[in-house]
């Protein structure tokens, strides 16, 4: 198996197990514990994938500002 698939896996893993304990700890809701998991996880991923792309563009404004400036003069 994949290291990256193991992580998400153990990250859905211990979601699932939060979301069981604050439940209450109940018998037959594991699959529904699973997939609520699944969902903040993806959640967690889309927001960590928007962060990237807004530290990428913020760490290539200066750049650009100053090729900008060089073209000009």
């Amino acid at each position: 198996m994949p290291a990256k698939q193991s992580v998400t896996e153990q990250l859905i893993s211990e979601i699932a197990h939060k979301i069981w304990v604050e439940a209450g700890q109940p018998d037959g809701q594991a699959e529904d514990h699973w997939f609520k998991a699944l969902e903040i996880a993806h959640a967690k991923k889309v927001v960590a994938a928007k962060k990237a792309v807004a530290k990428a563009a913020a760490d290539k404004a200066p750049a650009l500002k100053r090729a900008a400036v060089k073209k000009a003069a």
